[in-house]
């Protein structure tokens, strides 16, 4: 499933007997605990599955690979390699988890364990199920791989949180379902002041009007979701009435749709021939440059100029420039007009060193710098520059 409105949509109809449980699984620390020689070998199915020739199956395995290969990261000044699992920063490593834990599922989906009822969002799993097999299904799925470890949270009082819901059974075993919002959450969104786009400050209460209306909401959860919702505005900022048009412009859209779908169809014609165009968001310019636009069937979509992350330091390590690769000088003893000019890929300070050893041991072949400083019995002691990696020589 994609989000939650997939979830419920998936599990409304489902009942919960008597002898049985709600209950989440997930993973612990999904992404670095995915095995990638496992997944390759899953994922070349998958591509053999999809009637690709072998040219291009190879193809897509190697540069796979390859990417899954620069798995790099520094800390306290020393360079290290993932060896195994995927970096959360990978832009692959979603889509890598997601092949591997399909086919987790698929190889036990017929075991007695496993749960009569199981929706999946990447790692976090909605489960019913025996209650008296919970401890068996976690040893089943723990035990498909050392490396991927699941733990279990089981309901209480009839309730489960899962994703953005919170999911009830009732007595007769039926499910019911609120919006779940988290105890620490502090409802701050864009406030009304700030200088953004309208529709930036609108979003949010766009999505949780949509949310509110296409969820199988009882009478009384709703009033509660939509007095939330109101409430959460007029502490951003914002009068009662603009979130009321809002959420009243999502509620008519629901109505129409449960008796016509002919005007989704025309807007979404519409919105597949508008090109977009990002631009920074100056009223000011924008305002008249709008309609312009709009004659050419482009529309402007703003961002921001002036950020907050600007404005922070990076919560990265820094690095320091002997510690990168790239294109380096080397400057001889003051008097010495000689000059090296080398590129490494690993730390330039390890490449610097190696000159040195080089020279200690009186290898004057092995470099151009050794062999400089042998020759005329000159010394050096630090890298004196470091030229940046895009300058060309």
């Amino acid at each position: 499933m994609r989000n939650a409105l997939e979830f419920v949509d998936m599990v409304k109809n489902a009942k919960v007997k008597r002898n049985e449980a709600m209950g989440s699984y997930d993973v612990k620390s999904m992404y670095p605990s995915i095995p990638l020689k496992e997944t390759f070998v899953f994922l070349k199915l998958w591509l053999m599955k999809n009637n690709l020739s072998q040219r291009k199956i190879e193809a897509y395995m190697k540069l796979t690979e390859l990417c899954m290969e620069q798995n790099v990261f520094v800390f306290d000044g020393v360079a290290y390699i993932q060896k195994d699992g995927t970096a959360i920063g990978n832009a692959l490593s979603g889509f890598l988890a997601e092949v591997y834990m399909c086919a987790f599922e698929t190889r036990i989906e017929n075991h007695p364990n496993f749960p009569r009822i199981y929706s999946r969002y990447m790692d976090d799993i909605f489960s019913i199920q025996n209650a008296r097999k919970v401890n068996e299904t976690l040893k089943l799925f723990n035990s498909q791989h050392p490396n991927v470890q699941f733990t279990y949270e089981n309901e209480k009082d009839g309730q489960l949180a899962f994703l953005d819901t919170l999911v009830k059974r009732t007595n007769e075993g039926n499910l019911e379902f609120e919006v779940y919002r988290k105890p620490c959450t502090t409802d701050r969104r864009i406030v009304a002041d700030s200088f953004q786009d309208i529709k930036h400050k609108m979003a949010a209460y766009h999505s949780m009007a949509h949310r509110m209306v296409n969820l199988p909401l009882k009478e009384d959860a709703y009033t509660k979701e939509r007095e939330t919702i109101l409430r959460i505005g007029q502490k951003n900022g914002y009068k009662r009435q603009t979130i009321e048009r809002i959420i009243r412009k999502h509620e008519r859209k629901k109505e129409l749709m449960n008796y016509s779908t002919f005007f989704t169809l025309k807007d979404e014609e519409n919105n597949n021939e508008v090109k977009r165009i990002s631009m920074e968001y100056c009223p000011t310019v924008t305002k008249f440059l709008r309609p312009l636009y709009r004659k050419l069937n482009l529309e402007i979509v703003h961002r921001s100029g002036n950020t907050l992350r600007q404005h922070l330091e990076s919560l990265k390590e820094p690095v320091a420039k002997h510690h990168k690769s790239g294109i380096y000088l080397i400057k001889c003893q003051d008097g010495c007009e000689f000059i090296y000019i080398g590129r490494s890929v690993r730390q330039i300070l390890i490449r610097f060193n190696e000159h040195l050893k080089d020279w200690i041991n009186d290898s004057e072949e092995a470099s151009a710098v050794s062999e400089h400083l042998l020759k005329f019995n000159h010394e050096i002691r630090e890298v004196r520059e470091i030229v940046n990696y895009k300058v060309c020589f």
